[in-house]
């Protein structure tokens, strides 16, 4: 019994060492801000976006000015952060900051906490992932008097409309008569159904809302272990027998986690298709060695002309370049041009 009871005793002694957080979405890290020891508490709310309880205690007495937090996202595409919230002191504590931030998006978080006093500043940055775990239930209270504000608003909105209708563009003191109140009815039955088509539609888009959140509701894996004995060696299996979570719906505009040597996209430096350079303007001797189309007969002598044109300043560049370089420029094998830019008899000189 004596065993039994010391066995007992050094495994409570065994797990009372080794207990961790085990299953808890909050994050707990111990270290140094520079010369500073810390321990930093960062309590999930378990919804996003959501607010972050961040608790700072220093584990070794020195002269604090204050105590700065930040939230940094992962994405390094993003804006540039705000500046630090001030943790302000627990009262009855001097070793105890606190503060309050919100997460807006769910993912990689960093909170970058920094402690600035007489022995310098000091920064850690603490790793903070933010899924959402739970639906906050809306209170029957609540949903009452936002059920009452939004009627009082509805009415006000179909009495503003009738209104309108019945008696803008009367003089003061002029009674509207019937059939301008005939008018103000219409305006404001089908104002009504119009408001009424709006509601339902908003409600249709906060049920799509909270069913995409619903989707991306984070739920742990179901396991089970168990021991089979195989001769003389048993086996432990573990095997994951049920999986709850669904895969929330893939969002291709969303920017994904990127590997920390993969290049940062700058804005105006993304990729771009190099298209390659226009071909150049055809000289004058390939015009005239391209057999001609089919068609070619069939244009009329308008458009012949127009096209003559545009040869000839190509005519007149491949004279001056042949001036210049001491010969006539070719233009077919045993042809070349002559003064006025027109092909001549004569040959091409080598």
């Amino acid at each position: 019994m004596s065993r039994a009871r010391g066995r007992l005793l050094v495994v409570a002694a065994i797990t009372l060492a080794t207990w961790a957080h085990v299953g808890s979405p909050d994050t707990y890290f111990e270290g140094a801000a520079g010369p500073y020891p810390v321990r930093i508490i960062v309590r999930n709310p378990g919804v996003v976006p959501g607010l972050v309880q961040i608790s700072v205690r220093l584990l070794a007495p020195r002269s604090v000015q204050r105590v700065l937090v930040l939230p940094v996202y992962w994405d390094p595409m993003t804006a540039a952060p705000p500046p630090p919230d001030v943790a302000q002191r627990v009262p009855g504590d001097a070793t105890l900051y606190s503060a309050a931030l919100w997460l807006m998006r769910d993912g990689s978080y960093s909170v970058r906490v920094t402690v600035e006093g007489s022995e310098g500043t000091g920064v850690v940055l603490v790793p903070v992932m933010a899924v959402a775990t739970g639906r906050l239930p809306l209170a029957k209270s609540l949903a009452a008097g936002l059920v009452a504000l939004g009627a009082l608003l509805l009415a006000g909105a179909i009495t503003i409309v009738g209104a309108a209708v019945r008696e803008s563009v009367l003089e003061p003191g002029v009674a509207p008569d019937g059939r301008r109140i005939w008018r103000a009815r219409l305006a404001m039955a089908a104002g009504a159904a119009l408001l009424a088509f709006a509601s339902l539609g908003g409600r249709a888009w906060w049920n799509g809302v909270d069913a995409a959140y619903r989707s991306g509701l984070y739920r742990p894996f179901h396991a089970t272990a168990t021991v089979r004995g195989t001769g003389a060696r048993p086996v432990l299996r573990l095997a994951i027998d049920r999986v709850d979570q669904s895969p929330a719906p893939v969002d291709a505009a969303r920017p994904r986690p990127r590997s920390p040597d993969a290049p940062v996209p700058r804005a105006g430096f993304g990729p771009r298709c190099v298209c390659p350079p226009a071909s150049p303007a055809p000289r004058l001797g390939d015009v005239r060695s391209r057999p001609a189309p089919a068609a070619a007969g069939r244009l009329s002598r308008l458009r012949r002309h127009r096209a003559r044109e545009r040869v000839r300043p190509n005519a007149a560049h491949e004279r001056r370049r042949g001036a210049a370089g001491g010969r006539m420029a070719a233009v077919r094998p045993g042809r070349c041009l002559d003064r006025n830019g027109e092909e001549g008899g004569g040959k091409r000189e080598d």
